[in-house]
């Protein structure tokens, strides 16, 4: 069978596991590009070697595990519903243009509302942005035919 193509245009709803209230907060992912996610995925680790006054090669690695997740919700986030302050108000979605390095422009989650949403519920949608952009059997089935 043939390669698949991510649907780029289409959104999903998620509930977090961590999610217990009765009125749960509806977080909408969109699918992200190949772009996107090197983007992400190079900027996961950084890699340094240095040499100490005695020559000793000293390699040293940094894990930006959080940082990438927060950047995957940035970029991933399409919208939220039912998402509300501690007086029981809606956080408005609210977006900003930014462009990459490389001339791309996208429409991110502006880092003010989006750093409102708690750091384990932003795991928890990162881990799921990531499993979304797989392509489906059910996208796969749809394609045979094609």
């Amino acid at each position: 069978m043939a390669v698949v193509g991510l649907s780029i245009g289409g959104t999903r709803e998620f509930v977090a596991a961590s999610d217990k209230g009765p009125d749960k907060t509806i977080w909408v992912l969109g699918t992200l590009d190949a772009y996107t996610w090197a983007y992400l995925n190079d900027n996961l680790a950084e890699f340094e070697v240095e040499i100490s006054e005695d020559e000793t090669v000293v390699p040293k690695t940094r894990m930006k595990i959080h940082a990438s997740a927060i950047e995957a919700c940035r970029y991933g986030l399409r919208g939220w519903k039912n998402f509300k302050d501690e007086k029981g108000g809606e956080i408005p979605f609210e977006t900003e243009k930014i462009q990459l390095t490389d001339g791309r422009v996208y429409q991110v989650v502006k880092s003010g509302v989006l750093g409102r949403i708690p750091i384990d519920v932003i795991m928890e949608i990162s881990n799921k942005l990531r499993e979304v952009n797989l392509v489906t059997e059910e996208e796969e089935k749809n394609s045979e035919g094609a």
